[in-house]
């Protein structure tokens, strides 16, 4: 098969975070490749796409997914993955949906050979991989369906051309090989015709039949690359990749008609075109800026008008699509996606999810001596900086420099490296360096020893001598934007365009961990390359593997939190840079705890969980009854038989009919559930789970209710556990307090959004073993799915030594942990069995004279594993937690509370109420309480709110009158 050629290489480079050069087409990887997910692209959005109504989305990523998104709000409804391999294989260069939105093609550097090139047909509803489209002899660069949806048709890389298949029978109807460059730009007309552009500087043009009707260079530019025809089919209008320059055909006989103004407009460039719906606007974009923007420009009467800029995004727009009226959808390489509406104003934008890494140079990327904690900006350079110490895996916002923390040397005796920052030719005492074709060096740092430097690339990790001689080479997953090493010589750590930071051994080069922290500053996941992790609240989501099913198939995905028992291992996190080798990490961390965890975690295809997905009704429906029939497909790839298929609504159970087991191994079977709805628009989720307990990840289905309105009011269930005085433990301060302050805000509930509030207290004493379990039975017994059940919990909690959380009640016994405290497992067993909405107030690891060696068998409370237990999928209950990680809660005796407990009790007497519409969310609550803790701790604790991805956002109380 033929090679992309260099051209496309730079035009690839050009567009956004540049790309490994292409020797040729890997194979499909056969172990699971671990990957970040965060719900939206990790990698520049190369093409979006819309059905004819205007309900649904779909964009392609360099980060080897298409996504499904709702319009207009933007949801995230289904992830496609295609099969991937090492290197580019997976890549999603262009997307397409038909018309009726049905159907979604995939196409990009996909192959299952040297010389077979593959267009993927996926399933809109369900993301199954319906049918492959082989035989292409290049990388598909752009799709595009006809407005009948009867035809697809793709343009290719390098000379290979265009294609065109009949959708019903799936027949080529049009091959024309007679292109001499890459084909960027495809475009049918109302009536069948279909118009093209190739960077041999040529626009084409077919008939219906697909007859080529005319052949014209294009005059404004020798890189025509997007093409479409206005909404009559009268006129084209064409963008370049070479230029600013815009122009407007006559779509008969491509003669130039006329060119939009773009006078003042000399950098970049307008490479994508669309035309609005009711054909009054023309718009462009691509590469120009404007005061540090990237904007669409839109211009009036047809394109002959006045010119508007509109700000859009930070980065290259790449696909631009019109929106409703006159509106615009447009697609970046942030990556990001949004929506202009008829004014100009942007009505959804769903920007990039990852911390930007670019600039990590000098105190943008210090490191302390050892290489345990590191500093960096979550967005570019400094900005928004961040320290996290890996000694007790906690993240600092708001971080200040200090001496304790280096910046990369990038000067020494004898190493005098020149050209090495955005350059293509570095240069060691004047001599080049060598680096692949194309590839640009990006970091720099030098070793404390003064012999040994490391340069970071577009596409590779290179260790060099004081000679110039390379000592290793590491291929990377992104570009390196930082590089520093540790004062001790040992350690390598680097900034990637991903948004992860990595440390890897200076030695040989080889990974150690990899931390990503999410932009919203809470978020943050640490993980080895053989997948053990340790993972702030709600981040064991944000990171995942996929498995190839081969090339037939689409990929399964299954997210950290599924296998939160083999592979959450805090311990093992710990000792990696002590060790510098993950197998003894894992040796150490099992000689501290238990012989159970002494061997390496089981693959994960050795024990995969169940896969399913809903096929009808479709996402949307309408609904004015509570009963409802869900059709649904299940497999279970690990063999085990699926004993249960278990449903919620907004993250709560809800009635499911019986099932009994139906597989033991990957075929797939096709069942129906008869659900009992709320009256109220739901969020419903199917799980599937193996006679061994494995669980799916759920499949969700948006349901709008259009029947009568439910009158009942829900009770409010409150067990609030207090405890200030223990047997054999140390007593807090305010603990019991707390709780009665708490107790108090929600009685004042009763007659507003609840009909009635009714509480079970349990203080000091009455906080006993047998009590407290009495209390979780109570919230499970009396919760119905209409109601909503409060737990609030003050006072101590810690982890045994194997990890397992234990909440101590007043007659915890010291040298018997296990049979008389409260385990984590026993909570979730509970819990889970209760209907209703339920939200956990959870406060139990306090500072104030603690001692942890009271307790035999017992360690310092590890926050993490709990509040991401509680808060899984199928439980759907809604957490809010003191702190994260090690770190203690604070009692304030100015106040005479926790300082949790203060914030909530502000947040609870109206300070929440953050929109000003006398009501209190989550949503609102996790804000004011989370900022409210810093303020009174000086940022020393921070709390964290966890929900399941299928809970909505949930009006919670009242907010008195301030």
């Amino acid at each position: 098969m033929k090679k992309l050629t260099r051209r496309l290489i730079l035009i690839l480079l050009s567009f956004a975070s540049l790309l490994m050069p292409l020797p040729g087409w890997a194979t499909l990887a056969t172990e699971p490749v671990l990957k970040l997910e965060t719900g939206q692209h990790t990698a520049p959005i190369n093409r979006i796409d819309i059905d004819h109504e205007g309900r649904y989305a779909v964009t392609g990523s360099h980060d080897k997914t298409a996504r499904i998104w709702s319009l207009p709000d933007g949801k995230l409804l289904t992830v496609l993955r295609p099969p991937v391999g090492e290197g580019h294989q997976g890549k999603v260069f262009a997307v397409a949906m038909s018309p009726d939105g049905n159907t979604v093609a995939l196409g990009g550097w996909m192959s299952a050979s040297d010389t077979d090139v593959i267009v993927y047909l996926f399933d809109r509803q369900t993301g199954r991989l319906r049918h492959r489209l082989t035989g292409l002899e290049n990388a598909v660069l752009h799709l595009t369906f006809s407005p009948d949806g009867r035809y697809l048709a793709a343009g290719l890389g390098r000379d290979s051309g265009i294609r065109v298949w009949r959708m019903d029978d799936r027949e080529l109807v049009l091959r024309d090989t007679d292109y001499k460059s890459d084909v960027y730009g495809l475009d049918f007309a109302s009536d069948g015709r279909l118009a093209a552009t190739s960077f041999d500087g040529s626009i084409r043009l077919y008939s219906a039949q697909f007859q080529r009707l005319a052949e014209q260079p294009a005059p404004d530019g020798q890189q025509p690359y997007g093409i479409v025809f206005s909404p009559g089919g009268e006129r084209l209008a064409v963008g370049y990749h070479d230029t600013t320059n815009v122009s407007v055909f006559s779509a008969q006989t491509l003669q130039l008609e006329f060119a939009p103004d773009t006078a003042g407009i000399t950098s970049g460039n307008l490479m994508t075109v669309a035309w609005s719906a009711d054909g009054q606007a023309l718009f462009a974009a691509g590469r120009y800026q404007d005061n540090g923007k990237i904007p669409v420009l839109r211009w009036a009467a047809a394109g002959r008008g006045a010119r508007t800029v509109l700000p859009a995004a930070g980065n290259t727009i790449m696909s631009l699509k019109p929106y409703g009226r006159s509106g615009v959808i447009f697609a970046a390489a942030d990556p990001a996606f949004g929506i202009l509406d008829d004014r100009g104003q942007p009505v959804l934008i769903r920007g990039p999810e990852i911390p930007n890494l670019r600039g990590k140079h000098g105190s943008a990327l210090t490191v302390s001596s050892d290489g345990s904690s590191v500093r960096f900006g979550l967005q570019q350079g400094e900005q928004q900086a961040v320290r996290f110490d890996l000694v007790d895996r906690r993240l600092q916002s708001q971080a200040p420099q200090t001496a304790s923390l280096q910046p990369p040397r990038v000067e020494a005796p004898g190493i005098q490296v020149s050209d090495w920052q955005d350059a293509f030719a570095p240069k060691l005492n004047g001599t080049a360096l060598a680096l692949e074709p194309y590839e640009m060096s990006r970091s720099l740092a030098i070793a404390p020893d003064g012999q040994r430097f490391v340069l970071g690339a577009d596409w590779s990790l290179r260790l060099f001598d004081k000679k110039g001689t390379e000592l290793w080479q590491k291929p990377v997953p992104d570009v390196l934007w930082g590089v520093n090493i540790s004062g001790d010589g040992r350690l390598l750590v680097a900034a990637y365009g991903d948004g992860t930071v990595r440390w890897h051994r200076l030695s040989d080069g080889e990974e150690l961990l990899a931390l990503f922290v999410h932009p919203d500053g809470k978020r943050w996941v640490l993980w080895t390359p053989q997948g053990y992790y340790d993972a702030a609240p709600g981040a064991d989501r944000l990171i995942g593997w996929h498995v190839n099913r081969g090339p037939e198939q689409a990929a399964d995905f299954y997210a950290a939190a599924q296998f939160q028992e083999r592979f959450y291992r805090p311990a093992v996190i710990a000792q990696v840079l002590q060790t510098l080798d993950v197998n003894e990490a894992v040796r150490l961390a099992a000689a501290a705890t238990s012989v159970a965890q002494s061997a390496p975690a089981p693959a994960v295809t050795a024990q995969q969980p169940p896969v399913i997905d809903i096929a009808s009704p479709a996402n949307g429906a309408e609904v004015s009854e509570t009963q409802l029939t869900v059709t649904y497909h299940v497999r279970s790839p690990g063999g085990s038989p699926v004993k249960h298929i278990t449903a919620t609504a907004n993250g709560r159970p809800i009635a499911t009919g019986a099932r009994t087991p139906l597989m033991s191994n990957d075929r797939e079977e096709t069942g129906t559930l008869a659900l009992t709805l709320p009256a109220e628009d739901a969020t419903i989720a199917l799980l599937a789970t193996t006679e061994f307990g494995q669980t799916s990840q759920p499949a969700t289905l948006d349901v709008r209710w259009r029947g009568a309105a439910d009158a009942h009011k829900p009770v409010l269930y409150l067990l609030a556990i207090g405890v200030r005085q223990y047997k054999t433990y140390d007593p807090l301060k305010f603990a019991d307090r707390d709780a009665e302050e708490f107790i108090k805000r929600i009685q004042q509930q009763k007659g507003r959004l609840y009909k009635d509030v009714q509480v079970m207290p349990l203080l000091n004493e009455q906080a006993d073993g047998r009590a407290i379990k009495k209390g979780f039975d109570w919230i499970r017994r009396q919760t119905t799915q209409h109601d909503v059940a409060i737990v609030f919990i003050s006072g101590h909690g810690i982890n045994d030594y194997q990890g397992e959380y234990y909440l101590l009640p007043h007659d915890v016994e010291a040298g018997d942990l296990y049979a008389t405290g409260i385990a984590k497992s026993e909570i979730n067993r509970v819990l889970n069995q209760t209907a209703g909405k339920l939200i956990i107030f959870l406060d139990t690891c306090y500072a104030g004279g603690a001692k942890r060696r009271s307790i035999k068998g017992g360690a310092q409370a590890d926050i993490n594993g709990v509040v991401n237990e509680l808060a899984k999928a199928g439980q759907g209950a809604v957490v809010f937690a003191s702190s994260t990680g090690n770190q203690v809660s604070v009692e304030l005796d100015e106040f005479k509370h926790g300082a949790f407990t203060k914030a909530l009790l502000e947040g609870l007497d109206g300070k929440a109420d953050l929109l000003k519409d006398g009501f209190i969310s989550t949503s609102e609550l996790d804000a004011f309480v989370s900022q409210r803790v810093k303020e009174l701790t000086n940022g020393e604790q921070m709390p964290t709110t966890v929900k399941p991805d299928t809970t909505p956002d949930l009006r919670l109380f009242v907010a008195p009158r301030i």
